[in-house]
Formats: C-alpha cells, sequence, structure tokens
C-alpha cells in the first residue's frame, strides 16, 4: 500500500525531496522503498510493457502525487499522458464527509447513503457540485489537460 508524500501536509514540497515514501512491490511478498515517485513510475512502467506503442492506450495521472509516476509510465510505453482531476464534494460543516465526487470530462458522483442519511437538499447538493467543478476546470487550465467535459456522465453512485 502506497503512502509516501511529497512535502508535508503543511505546505508543498519539492519533487526532489520525499517524505516517508512507502511503495509496494508485491513481487516475491517484498516490500520496496521508491526513491521517489519516478523510480515508482519507471519500476510500474516496466510491468506493463505490453501496452507499449498501442495507439490504444492512455495513461492518466491525479494529482499530485500520481503525475510523476504516470509521466514515466507514459513515457516508457510512448503513450499520451492526461492529467485526470478528482475533487471531492464535502457536506456543509463537515468537508471530510463526501457526499460526492466530480472529474474530469463532467463525471460525477453521488454517495446515495450520505444524501439520504442526512438529507441533503438538491440546490445544496448541486450547488456544492458545481463549486468543485470550477475548481477542477481551474486546475486542468494549469495542467493543461485536454480530457473533454461531456455531460451526461451525472447519476453515479458508490
Amino acid at each position: 500500500m502506497s503512502s509516501g508524500r511529497v512535502g508535508s501536509r503543511g505546505g508543498r514540497g519539492s519533487e526532489g525531496k520525499v517524505e516517508s515514501q512507502r511503495g509496494s512491490e508485491r513481487e516475491g511478498g517484498m516490500d520496496r522503498i521508491f526513491q521517489n515517485r519516478r523510480e515508482a513510475g519507471r519500476l510500474l512502467a516496466g510491468t506493463l510493457q505490453r501496452y507499449a506503442d498501442r495507439e490504444e492506450v492512455l495513461v492518466l495521472g491525479i494529482p499530485r502525487g500520481g503525475v510523476p509516476v504516470a509521466y514515466e509510465v507514459a513515457r516508457a510505453l510512448h503513450a499520451p499522458l492526461e492529467v485526470f482531476v478528482v475533487r471531492k464534494v464535502g457536506m456543509p460543516g463537515n468537508p471530510e464527509l463526501a457526499m460526492g465526487a466530480v472529474a474530469s470530462g463532467g463525471i460525477r458522483i453521488y454517495n446515495p447513503m450520505v444524501l439520504r442519511q442526512y438529507a441533503v437538499a438538491e440546490k445544496l447538493l448541486q450547488a456544492a457540485m458545481q463549486k468543485q467543478e470550477a475548481e477542477v476546470r481551474r486546475r486542468e487550465s494549469l495542467y493543461g489537460s485536454d480530457i473533454a467535459w461531456e455531460h451526461g456522465r451525472e447519476g453515479r453512485s458508490w
């Protein structure tokens, strides 16, 4: 299970400094500590070589920590890389409790259990979703993501 972080929770670290970078390499039941996320990406790419040079392959990187890993995978596989931004939609007053999520491409996911249990008003839910969608778009523009926003992907739940 990966628990590595770049920098600390309180601030942004540089890509070269990795705190508590622990990755898992399950060959032979051994855990492995990676030097950084780029090394982890290179090792992962080695296990995915059967997908190299395939036209249908697209590598998605989730900011922040997944992008350096995905970059190395995309480079090794000669595949395009896209940044896939995901944002949790938290409950008002308890932002850590997810009532849903939004992602690149106009994806919306709802947590029906939370929505029912807390009787979240539709107007409140939609306002929170729209706020996080705006943040997804802002971050996509920073990363230069080309993932198209398509409507009609609403209604998924977990």
